[in-house]
């Protein structure tokens, strides 16, 4: 699951045409926060928290001064929740996985949605055609929507490692 620019940034793969799912970037503040982020230029009133080398987040706050980046989900929450951060940016579902261990709430509107991308490397560039082939049929049968919800369910309901569970 790559979202679009990593196949600019990334020569040796290929990507294949057609989207399969999407990715949205959130905002995450303490519960009961008056912050209101309403688009990416709002970001710069506040500190930021992210995990590093997370494409989507990098690009959202791109030339600001005010991201601090983390290790991982639990450690870029537990900032906020201590008051070291006023706003934490993932994507939705990353952050909902988290959510149970802190009063961290996601922001009713994401910053940007992002379709996802599978790419093939280039000696493999053959393969191209059949995988788009199949994701469209998948997409049109309605069945790539069933694997979809059973993956995210798969993901919601297995075990967190143990620094998740507080």
């Amino acid at each position: 699951m790559r979202i679009y620019s990593y196949g600019d940034e990334t020569p040796t793969t290929t990507r294949v045409p057609t989207p399969y799912y999407y990715l949205e970037t959130m905002v995450f503040t303490k519960k009961g926060s008056p912050i209101q982020i309403n688009s990416p230029s709002d970001l710069a009133k506040y500190q930021i928290v992210k995990v590093r080398g997370v494409k989507h987040t990098e690009n959202v706050t791109r030339g600001l001064d005010n991201v601090t980046d983390t290790d991982n989900t639990v450690q870029m929450f537990k900032l906020v929740q201590a008051g070291l951060a006023d706003i934490a940016i993932t994507n939705r579902i990353d952050g909902q996985i988290v959510l149970g261990i802190t009063d961290i709430v996601p922001h009713k509107k994401s910053l940007d949605k992002l379709p996802l991308y599978h790419y093939i490397r280039k000696d493999h560039v053959r393969l191209i055609k059949r995988v788009d082939d199949k994701l469209r049929e998948l997409s049109q049968s309605g069945a790539l929507e069933k694997i979809i919800l059973r993956a995210e369910q798969e993901v919601f309901n297995r075990k967190l490692p143990p620094e998740v569970n507080h």
